[in-house]
Parts: C-alpha cells; sequence; structure tokens
C-alpha cells in the first residue's frame, strides 16, 4: 500500500518477481486491501525477489497475530 485516500480507498503498487522495481499500480476500495503489520517491507522484498519463495510463512497465520 503506497498511500491512503480521503474516500478510504487505496493505492497498492504490486511488485514483479524478480525485479521488483517493475510493476503495477492498482486504486482499490478498502475492503480489498488486508494490512499485514507484523510482514516486514524486508521479509516482503525478500519474497518478491525469489519469486514467491517463503511466502507460506510469510502469510501464515501465526505471522499475522
Amino acid at each position: 500500500m503506497t498511500s491512503q485516500h480521503a474516500n478510504g480507498d487505496f493505492t497498492v503498487y504490486v511488485p514483479t518477481a524478480p525485479v521488483p522495481t517493475s510493476g503495477f499500480v492498482f486504486h482499490v476500495p478498502a475492503e480489498c486491501v488486508e494490512i499485514l503489520p507484523n510482514v516486514t517491507v524486508e521479509a516482503a522484498m525478500k519474497s518478491i525477489v525469489a519469486c514467491g519463495s517463503g511466502s507460506g510463512a510469510l502469510l501464515a497465520p501465526a505471522a499475522r497475530s
């Protein structure tokens, strides 16, 4: 998520793997976004560069507590 707007919508940048500097920008309503406060930028970037490897552990329910 790169921005939240006054109407509650979000702008979300979705990087592509394995080069996260290219990707897509989406403008979506809040109900389409799940904030994962326990997932660090570093952990997310490692998963992206690894083409999703490790995503299971990253997104496991225990990581969301």
